[in-house]
């Protein structure tokens, strides 16, 4: 019996010191730099690999492993293995509250008082992003539409029900447009992309010419007039349109660019983390078929402004409640932390850690997505871009694979993933 009781207690034990590895405060960040690190320079595999451990381990951050392992694998062109993954994360995304910002997070630094961390509302809504960007690159289009509709409805709600100031981004109605007119559905294609003009920006040229391309195919002759008119295009443009539209497909490249911006602790309140407005090494993309240049991507959806409207709500938030005189979610637990008689022991630290701001968050993601269309006659082509920066420095060729057109009408996604070169 005495002998079964001290095995029990080995066994206990051993489970206890491995829990308190499996969460160790530096695990996330150490391996998240090195990752990035391997990543920004093109090395997916060693990059993915480097997040494995974490990924296949119960702890604070496992969410954070999955998300970054599941983009990498994407990058990869692992698109079911990253769609598997995205699917293990969602199980631990915390649902988007419409009425408050998600909780504002600090931590403090002893092992086994860390949260868990469940993704702030902007991630939620970009793993169904990429979701859909997986299913359409497998061309399963309806599961691609049904991801990005339940991204835009989040997106939706929080704007109207939680008043976020959360900008209207092109991409939520321009992507399912592309996948509408891919599948032959140009009045529903038709709906989307005019619901993604009113707040186009530099995309908007972009979107018009897709408008053009539907009211082509339908032969509304006023539409047609008018959007020529609109994008300065001469009687000569118009006359091409309806041949390539005749006898060519399309290829539709979607930009990955840059990285997201890495929180940083608030210059005023410590345990508050807040995004720089960022400053990215490359602006766009030069996009060649056949080393023949076809035009620039456009942006589409500027994930950073996405971010920084996330965090803008939370100090408001912590602003009105502080105002209030309402101690935020993050100083109750540090109180009640101090009210423990036990609180040292169970830390093995002798006094209350200072809160500090939670710095952690789903570090490769992009800072923007662009896009670009251009016609492509049937046959194999080899597409390329080019990455430019802000003087008009042009990176080296970068190859996205050769794409092969085999009907007039049809429509070919490809995805790239800029890098720091």
């Amino acid at each position: 019996m005495l002998m079964g009781i001290r095995i029990l207690l080995a066994v206990l034990t051993l489970t206890l010191v491995g829990c308190t590895k499996a969460i160790d405060l530096a695990d996330y960040p150490v391996h998240r730099d090195s990752a990035l690190e391997k990543f920004r320079r093109g090395d997916f595999r060693a990059a993915h690999e480097e997040l494995k451990a974490g990924a296949e381990t119960l702890g604070p951050d496992r969410v954070l492993f999955l998300l970054d392992r599941a983009l990498i694998l994407h990058a990869m062109g692992e698109y079911e293995r990253s769609n598997y993954l995205f699917r293990e994360a969602e199980k631990l995304l915390e649902p988007i509250s419409y009425e408050k910002p998600t909780e504002l997070r600090s931590i403090n630094t002893p092992n086994l008082w860390r949260k868990f961390y469940h993704g702030e509302e902007y991630e939620s809504i970009l793993a169904n992003v990429y979701l859909s960007l997986n299913f359409s690159l497998l061309g399963r289009d309806d599961e691609a539409i049904h991801e990005i509709r339940k991204a835009e409805e989040r997106l939706d709600r929080l704007r109207t029900s939680a008043k976020r100031a959360y900008a209207t981004a092109p991409f939520f109605r321009f992507w399912p447009g592309i996948l509408y007119e891919r599948q032959k559905n140009f009045l529903s294609s038709n709906q989307d992309y005019l619901l993604s003009l009113k707040e186009a920006g530099e995309a908007e040229g972009l979107v018009k010419m897709s408008l053009l391309r539907l009211a082509v195919r339908a032969q509304d002759q006023n539409r047609q007039s008018g959007l020529q008119a609109e994008l300065g295009l001469q009687e000569r443009d118009l006359v091409r349109l309806h041949q390539e539209l005749r006898d060519q497909g399309e290829v539709i490249v979607l930009l990955a660019n840059d990285f997201i911006t890495l929180k940083e602790p608030h210059p005023e309140f410590s345990e508050l983390a807040y995004y720089r407005e960022p400053k990215l090494k490359f602006l766009k993309a030069a996009v060649f078929i056949d080393r023949e240049e076809v035009g620039y991507t456009k942006k589409v959806f500027d994930v950073n402004a996405l971010a920084r409207a996330n965090f803008s709500a939370k100090l408001a938030q912590f602003q009105a409640d502080k105002a209030a005189g309402n101690p935020t979610g993050a100083i109750k637990r540090e109180r009640m932390a101090e009210q423990d008689p036990n609180h040292r022991r169970y830390r093995g630290y002798d006094q209350v850690a200072k809160l500090t701001a939670d710095l952690r968050q789903w570090a490769t993601l992009p800072a923007e997505f662009q896009a670009i269309r251009f016609p492509a006659r049937p046959g194999i082509h080899r597409i390329e871009l080019r990455m430019e920066e802000a003087d008009g420095r042009r990176g080296p060729f970068r190859d996205l694979g050769e794409v092969e057109i085999k009907r007039a009408g049809e429509i070919k996604v490809l995805s790239f993933r800029s890098r720091l070169e």
